[in-house]
């Protein structure tokens, strides 16, 4: 299966998304044999911090067009730096509902395993794989914090390869 490339700010006429290629991705087609269905690519905005604040830091990225995006969901994939550096990630795409209400705006955020950096301003192309679980409101921020915890165990078991190479 080949990767489908989704651009926060490029999604222009004549595009891969504008073509329709960008679609959808149902959760048989994320566990799919090569593991990757979905590739997001854009530049690290800022957020509000909360991640870092649970331990859990994440680098976020606003896809321009949320129809190419898969379900929302708490995904294992890997993350491509502009430099080639790829990281094992805790990827969630989702509106982040222990914070916000169903409405809010979509957020693909991916915590990189073993990485300790800013991103802010960098271009990455995350790869998202594995589902691991949909997305949950939680009733305290301890609750979501001990989730967090057992989807990046979940992601580290999981057996991501990183485009060919494993971790």
């Amino acid at each position: 299966m080949h990767d489908q490339r989704l651009r926060g700010e490029e999604a222009s006429p004549g595009s891969a998304l504008s073509r329709g290629v960008g679609r959808p991705v149902e959760r048989e087609l994320v566990d799919s044999v090569d593991g990757v269905a979905v590739v997001v690519e854009g530049i690290v905005v800022e957020g509000d911090h909360r991640g870092r604040a649970l331990g859990f830091p994440t680098a976020n990225l606003e896809p321009g067009d949320e129809r190419g995006c898969p379900a929302e969901g708490v995904y294992a994939g890997y993350v491509v730096r502009a430099d080639g550096t790829r990281s094992v990630s805790a990827i969630s795409v989702g509106r982040r509902p222990t914070y916000y209400d169903d409405r809010g705006r979509l957020v693909v955020e991916a915590h990189l395993l073993d990485f300790d950096g800013d991103l802010y301003g960098e271009r990455l192309s995350v790869h998202i794989g594995k589902f691991i679980r949909g997305q949950l409101r939680f009733a305290s921020v301890e609750d979501l914090r001990q989730k967090i915890a057992e989807d990046v165990a979940a992601v580290r078991a999981s057996g991501v390869v990183l485009g060919g190479e494993t971790p």
